[in-house]
């Protein structure tokens, strides 16, 4: 699946603003709509567009707080689950997990966390995995400020 500059530009607008019309990225770029419509569709169809999503205020929304959990699992946890995938879609509907990466190295998972405030992510999160999960090792990294992230980022 090849793209070009004028398939990168489209991307980028839409992941400033997914809701943008074709008729306005139309005239950013100075094609005709036809032509927008027409990549867009193509992008869509080889699956490069995968769905249209939006970025919430995770402030605004009380969840003030991101931090990133490096998670090591008790070889008995892993005898006991099917596969560290299992393990991966259980840990996924956690509250307050937002993003679930199954990693090599030292620890087996890097979790993506947002919460009301730190205690909240000790006894909801990091307790909970110990306690429920087969969890042995945790590291808890907390965010200070976040200069980009991949939804808000202008890179493709």
């Amino acid at each position: 699946m090849e793209i070009d500059t004028l398939d990168e530009q489209i991307l980028q607008l839409l992941r400033q603003d997914a809701r943008m019309p074709i008729k306005q990225i139309a005239a950013r770029l100075g094609r005709r709509r036809a032509t927008i419509y027409s990549r867009i569709q193509k992008l869509e169809e080889q699956g490069i567009i995968r769905k249209y999503t939006f970025v919430p205020d995770f402030k605004k929304l009380g969840k003030s707080i991101t931090a990133f959990l490096l998670v090591s699992v008790l070889p008995q946890t892993i005898q006991m689950e099917e596969s560290l995938e299992t393990l991966s879609a259980r840990l996924a509907k956690l509250d307050n997990v937002v993003e679930v990466y199954n990693i090599t190295g030292e620890f087996d998972y890097l979790l993506k966390v947002r919460a009301d405030n730190i205690e909240d992510i000790g006894s909801n999160i990091v307790f909970k995995l110990r306690k429920e999960y087969g969890i042995g090792r945790t590291l808890t990294l907390t965010v200070f400020h976040t200069e980009i992230e991949e939804l808000e980022g202008n890179n493709i």
